[in-house]
């Protein structure tokens, strides 16, 4: 793993579903998170009103496409604010 890289606590595979379970599911995740925790959201486009939530709630995340859809990574700070 390269540094600065973010590993996953778990996968959330929202492929199949239709809007707006894909967001409204990726949120209660990242809602559940504790401090320092990871989890990799998998949708089948970009998820971009997902991406602006997180942003708007200060959640450090990452976005890849891939041949089988969109995956966001998403992590918890360990203190309050936005991670490093």
């Amino acid at each position: 793993m390269m540094s600065g890289e973010i590993c996953p606590l778990r996968r959330l595979d929202l492929r199949t579903l239709d809007p707006p379970e894909p967001l409204r599911q990726a949120l209660e995740a990242v809602e559940a998170l504790a401090a320092g925790e990871t989890v990799e959201v998998l949708t089948d486009r970009e998820p971009l009103f997902l991406h602006l939530e997180l942003a708007r709630r200060k959640y450090f995340f990452e976005g890849e496409a891939r041949p089988d859809g969109f995956s966001t990574t998403v992590r918890r700070s360990l203190a309050g604010g936005e991670a490093p």
